[in-house]
């Protein structure tokens, strides 16, 4: 009983996985596709991508951003079987707000500045 929960927990983690990183290879594909535009273009492509798709302005940038900083979507990331668009945007595509207004002992990860704390 416990090798078959083994095999079913293992199966229940390649799936999850595998349904992360097909979110992953299409954001890539359209931030590829943003990137292949001309530059003055990509905003109005953006916010057309944006509309048809409703998804944020801003989540369609950071797929630019992906594809950019990842011309290759295998390469540098090591995040193993718990990469997730949300790790990536964190880690990755996310601008640090207010840096200047943090102050504070290290304790986790400042929600401001994403320093991390003690």
């Amino acid at each position: 009983m416990e090798t078959k929960l083994e095999e079913l927990q293992a199966m229940l983690t390649e799936v999850e996985f595998n349904s992360r990183f097909s979110i992953l290879e299409a954001y890539h594909v359209i931030g590829e596709t943003i990137l292949a535009v001309p530059k003055e273009e990509r905003q109005d492509l953006i916010k057309s991508i944006a509309y048809h798709t409703k998804k944020r302005v801003k989540k369609i940038e950071y797929m630019a951003r992906f594809a950019q900083q990842f011309p290759k979507l295998d390469s540098r990331l090591n995040e193993g079987k718990n990469i997730s668009w949300e790790v990536i945007c964190a880690k990755y595509l996310r601008e640090p707000k207010d840096q200047e207004n943090c102050d504070h002992e290290p304790v986790a990860v400042c929600r401001i500045c994403r320093k991390v704390i003690i």
